[in-house]
């Protein structure tokens, strides 16, 4: 339940900040922090099950990945979202 949790808020987090992003002029930086959390969350992603084996280090890298994951898709559907309404109304 924790763990729903915290993914819930990562990628509340990131939307909001995806938000933020949003009221610039340029349509690309509101993609910003959901491609770099992609971009970090396939990372460690990968490295959990290829790097070593050391202590908890792997399980801790395979939990940095779903967080950065699920904020990644927070961030990238709070900008999807944002350019669809902002092109219906025309801005």
């Amino acid at each position: 339940m924790r763990l729903i949790f915290l993914l819930v808020c990562a990628a509340a987090v990131f939307a909001l900040l995806t938000l933020a992003l949003g009221r610039l002029r340029l349509r690309w930086p509101k993609y910003l922090p959901g491609g770099i959390a992609l971009l970090i969350g396939l990372y460690e992603w990968i490295t959990a099950g290829t790097g070593e084996h050391e202590g908890f280090r792997d399980i801790a890298k395979l939990l940095n990945a779903w967080i950065l994951l699920a904020g990644a898709a927070g961030s990238l559907v709070a900008g999807l979202l944002l350019d669809r309404v902002f092109t219906k109304r025309g801005k």
